[in-house]
C-alpha cells in the first residue's frame, strides 16, 4: 500500500500500479485462503455448509473494502 501511496504523474502503469497491486493480491491471497480454511476445518461434517455460509456472509459484511459501495449501501440501512 505505501508503493501504491507513491504513484506520481511520471509513473508507468507497470511500477506504479500493476506491480504492488500483484504483491497486494499475493498477500491477500496467502492470508485469507489459509483463514477461510481453518474457519471451516474444526467443525464437524454435518456443520461445514453452515460455517461456510457464515465465513462468507461475514467476510462480505464485515469487510467492505473489497466493493466499497458494498459497505456504504449496507451501513446506511442500519
Amino acid at each position: 500500500m505505501a508503493w501504491l501511496g507513491r504513484i506520481g504523474v511520471g509513473s508507468t502503469y507497470l511500477g506504479g500500479v500493476s506491480i504492488p497491486m500483484a504483491l497486494i493480491g499475493v498477500g491477500q491471497g496467502l492470508a485469507v485462503a489459509p483463514m477461510a480454511g481453518s474457519g471451516v476445518t474444526h467443525v464437524d461434517a454435518s456443520d461445514a455448509r453452515v460455517a461456510s455460509g457464515l465465513l462468507s456472509t461475514g467476510r462480505e459484511l464485515l469487510l467492505p473494502d473489497q466493493q466499497p459501495t458494498k459497505g456504504i449501501s449496507w451501513a446506511s440501512r442500519s
